[in-house]
């Protein structure tokens, strides 16, 4: 059995009207399910795009047979066929997830399509484990994201991870800029074993308001016998 501890916040950028992330945790019967949205900066409607891929991967991971398994490329595609669909014209949103099964035997998997990402948090340093999709086809698109039609299965990527006794950072791009200006003092706040007190650590580092929106996850997964 793993034990999963986990903090998070979301800052609004001084140059937004309104925070464009969206932090979702999902809890299933063998899983917890964590979900970072970034809204694009250039979209009308991204949290409209966001909400509508909410609706859909709870339902589809309601209705998923575990039996069968959970592929989380495959909810992932679906949801964007789903949104495409049913959403508005330009209206797109970057995401990471990260399945953590609640049985300590098996591995975690994480997916993400953007420039979101997932890390390793190692004492001295960050390790990306997501790949960014980040190429422009002007200078305000993302080639890749949630909402844009034309994506194929193939472009949903997942990767299984070994998850005890790691500690994972899930962040939007506001954040790891911010944390790449701040390298060794960012890194240090996110490996302090008291987890309560990160989100206001952070804050205190960043000291000015950020300029875009901001918004992570930080979780570490131990086993019960850890604590």
């Amino acid at each position: 059995m793993s034990i999963i501890n986990y903090v998070c916040d979301s800052i609004k950028g001084k140059l937004h009207l309104r925070n464009e992330d969206r932090i979702e945790i999902i809890e299933l019967r063998r899983h917890l399910l964590f979900l970072l949205f970034d809204g694009a900066s250039s979209s009308r409607n991204s949290l409209a795009t966001i909400e509508l891929s909410i609706q859909y991967i709870r339902d589809a991971l309601c209705k998923a047979s575990p039996a069968n398994g959970l592929s989380l490329k495959t909810v992932l595609f679906e949801t964007n066929q789903f949104v495409v669909s049913n959403g508005s014209e330009d209206s797109y949103t970057t995401y990471c997830a990260m399945l953590i099964p609640y049985d300590g035997g098996q591995p975690g998997v994480i997916s993400s399509l953007g420039d979101s990402r997932i890390y390793r948090v190692c004492k001295d340093k960050l390790k990306q484990l997501s790949k960014d999709s980040e190429v422009f086809d002007d200078e305000t698109h993302l080639v890749k994201c949630l909402g844009l039609s034309g994506l194929t299965e193939y472009e949903f990527e997942d990767r299984t991870l070994v998850l005890e006794g790691e500690r994972f950072l899930i962040c939007t791009d506001g954040f790891y800029n911010i944390a790449e200006l701040n390298d060794e003092t960012i890194v240090s706040i996110l490996n302090d074993e008291k987890m309560a007190a990160i989100p206001g650590a952070i804050v205190n580092a960043i000291r000015n308001p950020p300029r875009d929106d901001m918004t992570y996850i930080l979780l570490h997964v131990s086993a019960a016998s850890d604590n």
